[in-house]
């Protein structure tokens, strides 16, 4: 309660006021409050002192909100959820749109209404923000911001666009009910027809495009008048009509062009504009001079077929061949061409197609032996035949003559020999020898990077079998015998290293000693190497030594390590056999040891030595008595307080004297010493103060030690004309002097060179070399301070530029103004796919206004050369890409897509025929290409006509790849003709990952490179033909079984599974090696 009872609002009178001061909530309870305005003259008053922060609540559970007021304008008491609240005051706001404009946003709380031309906010303090649009006539100029401003109401606009304008007002608060009525949207423009539009004939270069001059971005055209597309500013280039679907020649071709819908601007009436097509002179074709025999046709001009089929008739001949040959083709222009000459009479050209001298890459390698392969005695061959020299477009190389044969021959490593089948160990290298043919130039090929050489190794053979050893004689105690020799054999002493070659079925052999006597001795035996085998591996066989019968001893003892004994003469056999007993002493430099009188020895026992000296020398002497290391002494000085002596390291020692003393000194003091290193007396120094001209130190009195020999630190005294120095350290100093040196300028005297002071007058000005200068002229001035010393003159001279101000012929300093239109440096050009425009190297200003492209005949722009880098259009068979930029046609022709299409289907009766036909142009080739008959088959099978085939021990490695240059094929036994692609796992796979062939049915080798792609495990292959599909099961990442030499190239049959209607059925062939 405010103090007097009183409340702030002074225009009320209070029986109670309610107020808080702090920013915290305040409840007062009118429970039982009892209050009649009419009876008592009483009302109760809120403060909102620190409103908005303040929020009194006020029950009204007995009280009435007319008995309650506010201390503030513009805030009122309302009730909610069973309190009284002070809030700002609230009103309606309605705002009625104008004439073509709608709500695009209506802001928080606003309500339109159902025609959508009026916007109710029911209770707001301000105008909250909310957006208009146009509709489709209308548009909102950036001036619709000032039509608003001009209406003096709380609203206020924010232009964005012709199409988006936000109004609010947050900034006013509502004192009462408002009511605004919007200005009106402006109406959209109808422009008239475009005028001073005209067509343009293409260019030579392109001429299915033709051009609409005097457009812009403004406007847009159609051939239908239903599908419009945007013109271009200045001049727009468009397609011209063929004169037929297939024709290559075009013809005159109408549009339609109007100004288009904008935001301002409504769609105008259409000009219709003629495109005429391009007339013009053409050249005579050039044969081209590059074609080589490829099975495949030529279009046998240079450039490009739809260029030649858009401006040329072929009169005579044909403008596409095929074989060798020479051929005469007459051509004559299109209509609405002439030649250079004006005429268009038809000229006859002559074009030809050369033989192939064929080359290794016109081959490929069926089959062919490893790189490596063991001797076997059978030969190892290539299997091979012409490749397509532009797979996978055209055919396979042929012969013109079906008598003409490939020969092949095997050069031996680098000899001149050759064999027509490779048997024996030895490197071959392939070369295929090509007869003369109609297609072909007679000569012989191999591929001189290595892949058609191979070598074979020669084979291992078994150890021998059958040899024996026989027993040394008496008669011959140290020869035995080897016998179940052959001369294709050798034996050796196992362990040494030569082995002896056996010249007969029995040999002589020398057994191995011990000690003197002939042992039991192994020998190994085995066969020679050969041109085609390695040696074998040994035979160990034993030669046993002679048994006497009746020994003869020797008279000499005979010993080892522990015993001695008498031995057998002839075998070897002992006796009398005892210990040593070792007597006699011996030693030498490297030890002792004791011997036996057999002659035995013991263990040699290193010497243990002891030093030893006497007055000449020392040594080491052993308990043996032997002696070593005898040694003149090598003596050193020793000394102690005594004297000093010669000793020599043994311990020995000579020539002890007495010391001579002599005194010495260092930084730590002074001593008395002796020239054996001795000394004695050693004392501090003593310390003096000493100094000269030049230093000051300290000086031993004792010894005359120096130390801290220091230069003065030197101060100076001075007055105008003298100096003088002195020491603070030491008290050094010097007499008075006069200044001397330095050299006086216009700003300072000079300097003493002794003492650094400035002494005598300043010298006169000194003129600079150079100009001084500012923006209005230039002068001479002083080179030591720039007092000026002429006076100012005007910048003369030089020519100013965009980015240079002109240079002074005087000072040489740059002044005035640029000149905007003075450029320099040339231009460069910024480019796009389709226009440019040139800009000034100096300044970066626009040298033009931005323009289309003009292209020739290069597709190069003549004006600033750029290059159309060609996108859009679509190549066929027959036709080339249209560039969509520049008009001109580009890249190469799409390959013909054939298909075989069967004129006859075969029966196991008579042979079928079958064509192959491109699916987008009809060009037909290969026609009547025979369908051999079909197999007939086994009645074992349920269905007579097929029979599943396995002749092959190796069925697992024709369905299993583990790696490596083989791939796997499959034969499906229904005709080729019908094949459609090939399935795995259920996905059809790319003609590239398999070659599909006519083979008795259809045979599919899928590639090596694909096999690799695919992880480890079984996999599912369909072969789809036009009658059902057959499915069968390979493996990838298991064991392979090395195919057999003598059937490299033969095929391995597997039975597969057969389609439950279809009746088809599908065999394995073996891999084959891809080149």
């Amino acid at each position: 309660m405010p103090k007097n009872g009183r409340s702030w609002y002074t225009n009320k009178r209070d029986s109670l006021y309610v107020g808080y001061d702090n920013r915290k909530s305040f409840t007062f309870s009118a429970a039982g409050l009892s209050l009649d305005v009419e009876r008592d003259g009483a009302c109760i008053g809120v403060t909102t002192k620190n409103y908005p922060y303040s929020r009194i609540r006020i029950t009204n559970d007995n009280a009435k909100a007319g008995l309650f007021f506010s201390d503030k304008d513009g805030l009122e008491v309302v009730s909610d959820n069973g309190y009284l609240y002070v809030r700002e005051a609230q009103f309606k706001a309605t705002i009625h749109l104008g004439e073509g404009m709608k709500v695009s946003k209506p802001g928080t709380g606003g309500v339109l209404s159902e025609d959508g031309k009026t916007l109710t906010f029911e209770s707001v303090t301000n105008i909250p923000y909310f957006e208009i649009a146009p509709d489709g006539d209308h548009y909102l100029p950036k001036s619709y911001k000032d039509a608003i401003k001009d209406m003096n109401s709380p609203l206020s606009a924010s232009w964005y666009s012709n199409t988006r304008v936000q109004l609010s007002g947050y900034d006013s608060k509502l004192t009462k009910e408002l009511e605004l009525w919007l200005p009106n949207a402006t109406a959209k423009d109808v422009p008239g027809a475009p005028t001073g539009l005209a067509g343009t004939m293409p260019n030579k270069s392109d001429t299915a495009y033709g051009f609409i001059t005097g457009t812009s971005s403004l406007m847009e055209y159609s051939k239908d008048g239903k599908t419009w597309t945007r013109c271009s500013y200045g001049t727009t280039r468009v397609p011209l009509d063929k004169k037929s679907a297939n024709s290559p020649i075009y013809k005159d071709t109408v549009y339609y062009v109007r100004y288009r819908d904008t935001e301002t601007q409504k769609v105008s009436e259409a000009t219709t504009v003629t495109v005429p097509r391009y007339t013009g002179v053409v050249a005579v074709p050039v044969p081209r001079t590059d074609m080589v025999y490829r099975n495949r046709g030529y279009f046998v001009f240079e450039g490009d077929i739809d260029y030649y089929d858009a401006h040329y008739k072929t009169v005579q001949g044909d403008r596409t061949y095929c074989n060798p040959g020479t051929y005469t083709v007459k051509v004559k222009p299109e209509d609405g061409y002439t030649w250079k000459d004006g005429t268009t009479d038809p000229v006859t050209l002559t074009v030809t197609i050369a033989r192939r001298t064929a080359t290794a890459s016109d081959f490929e390698v069926i089959s062919c032996p490893p790189y490596e392969t063991d001797y076997t005695g059978k030969a190892q061959t290539y299997e091979i035949r012409f490749a397509w020299p532009e797979s996978p477009f055209g055919h396979r190389l042929a012969f013109a003559n079906s008598n003409n044969k490939l020969t092949l021959k095997y050069k031996v490593g680098d000899t001149n020999t050759f064999v027509t089948e490779p048997v024996d160990v030895g490197t071959y290298t392939l070369y295929i020898d090509v007869p003369d043919d109609p297609n072909f130039n007679a000569t012989t090929v191999t591929d001189e990077r290595g892949f058609w050489t191979f070598t074979i190794t020669p084979a291992d053979m078994k150890a021998p079998t059958g040899v024996t050893g026989v027993a040394a004689t008496k008669e011959h105690p140290t020869k035995g015998q080897l016998t179940g020799l052959g001369t294709d054999m050798e034996y050796r002493v196992k362990g040494s290293e030569t082995w002896t070659a056996a010249i007969g079925n029995t040999v002589d052999v020398t057994l191995n000693t011990e000690n003197g006597y002939p042992v039991d001795t192994v020998f190994e035996v085995r066969y020679k190497a050969d041109k085609n085998h390695d040696t074998s591996s040994p035979a160990q066989v034993t030669v046993k030594a002679y048994q006497c019968v009746e020994h003869v001893y020797g008279e000499t003892l005979v010993g080892d390590e522990a015993n001695h004994w008498y031995q057998c003469t002839v075998c070897g056999a002992k006796t009398g056999i005892a210990a040593h007993s070792y007597t006699d002493a011996k030693f030498d430099g490297n030890g002792h040891w004791a011997v036996c009188a057999c002659g035995a020895e013991t263990h040699h026992d290193k010497h243990s030595l002891t030093a030893k000296h006497n007055e000449s020398q020392h040594w080491q002497e052993c308990v043996c008595g032997y002696k070593t290391g005898e040694t003149a002494h090598e003596l050193t000085s020793k000394y102690d307080t005594a004297g000093h002596w010669q000793e020599c390291e043994c311990g020995y020692a000579t020539d002890k004297t007495d010391h001579s003393m002599e005194r010495k000194s260092s930084a730590d003091g002074h001593w008395d010493a002796c020239a054996c290193g001795y000394k004695t007396d050693v004392t501090a120094h003593a310390w003096t103060d000493k100094f000269d001209t030049q230093n000051h130190w300290q000086e031993c009195s004792g010894c005359g030690y120096q130390k801290d020999v220091t230069a003065h630190s030197l101060t100076k005294n001075v007055n105008e004309t003298q100096h003088q120095v002195k020491c603070e350290s030491c008290g050094y100093k010097t007499e008075w002097e006069n200044h001397t040196g330095g050299t006086a300028t216009c700003t300072a005297k000079a300097v003493c060179s002794v003492c650094g002071e400035s002494y005598g007058e300043l010298a006169a000005h000194v003129a600079d070399s150079t100009y001084r200068y500012n923006a209005d002229g230039h002068w001479t001035a002083c080179a030591t301070c720039g007092t000026p010393m002429s006076n100012q003159e005007a910048h003369t001279g030089g020519t100013a530029d965009c980015q240079h101000k002109a240079v002074c012929d005087v000072c040489g300093q740059p002044y005035g103004e640029l000149d905007a239109s003075n450029h320099t440096g040339g231009i460069r050009w910024v480019q796009t796919a389709e226009t440019h425009q040139a800009f000034y190297l100096c300044c970066g200003a626009a040298a033009g206004a931005e323009a289309n492209h003009s292209w020739n005949d290069e597709s190069v722009c003549t004006e600033c050369g750029y290059g159309c880098a060609h996108t859009g259009g679509t190549a066929t068979c027959t036709a080339l890409a249209v560039c969509d930029i520049c008009g001109h046609t580009y890249g190469d022709l799409l390959p013909h897509d054939y298909r075989w299409v069967i004129d006859q289907e075969a029966t196991t009766e008579a042979t079928g025929l079958k064509h192959e036909e491109c699916t987008a142009c009809g060009d037909k080739r290969s026609e009547g290409t025979v369908i051999p008959k079909l197999p007939r088959h086994s009645s074992s099978v349920s269905t007579p006509d097929i029979q599943p085939i396995l002749t092959a021990d190796e069925a697992k490695s024709a369905t299993d790849y583990s790696g490596g240059i083989y791939g796997l094929t499959f034969r499906a036994s229904t005709g080729y003709g019908s094949f459609k692609g090939v399935k795995v796992n259920g996905k059809t796979i790319g003609a590239g990952n398999y070659i599909a062939e006519e083979n008795g049915g259809t045979e599919i080798y899928l590639k090596a490179a694909y096999l690799q792609t695919l992880a480890p495990g079984k996999y599912t292959m369909t072969v789809m033909t036009e009658s059902g599909e057959v499915t069968t099961e390979f493996t990838v990442g298991g064991v392979m079984t090395a195919p057999k030499t003598a059937d490299a190239g033969a095929l391995v049959y597997l039975a597969m599974a057969l389609s439950s209607y279809t009746g088809t059925a599908l065999v394995a062939r073996k891999r084959r090696k891809e080149f």
